[in-house]
């Protein structure tokens, strides 16, 4: 191989790179831009939503369940990986620096969804079932006609 096409190979690969490191940042961008937008509409809704902890716990479990899938897919679909058919002369870069946004998306989106279990917690309080009746019939709550 001339050093003319080596060149251009490597020029290629760093390309290449280089457009999967930006589709990673778009993703991080994106996922930022979703955290703020459920920050706002959270601090917004802020007022009303303290009179209701059940639509409250709601919110934060959307959210927090909408933040793990997106860190999922950072993590699994949009990490950078160096193209296989290049090989650098010092060693292909590391790509273990993106895997910390990912991770602290997921945290964050755990951290959420706590908090919507917190809010359910508060609203059994407020209606005076701290167990939560899933076990009770529905039968008893709604009202049945008699066939004759």
């Amino acid at each position: 191989m001339s050093k003319e096409t080596i060149m251009r190979s490597l020029l290629s690969c760093q390309e290449e790179w280089q457009e999967y490191v930006d589709t990673y940042q778009y993703s991080v961008i994106a996922s930022l831009i979703f955290t703020m937008m459920c920050v706002a509409i959270f601090r917004s809704l802020k007022s009303r939503l303290e009179g209701a902890p059940g639509l409250t716990a709601q919110f934060f479990f959307v959210t927090g369940s909408l933040k793990i899938l997106v860190a999922i897919a950072i993590l699994t679909i949009f990490v950078p990986r160096y193209p296989e058919r290049c090989v650098q002369p010092g060693g292909n870069p590391s790509i273990a620096q993106y895997y910390a946004y990912p991770v602290l998306a997921l945290l964050v989106g755990l951290l959420w969804i706590r908090k919507g279990y917190e809010r359910l917690r508060h609203a059994r309080e407020v209606l005076g079932d701290p167990q939560g009746a899933e076990n009770e019939a529905v039968f008893d709550k709604v009202s049945t006609v008699e066939l004759a």
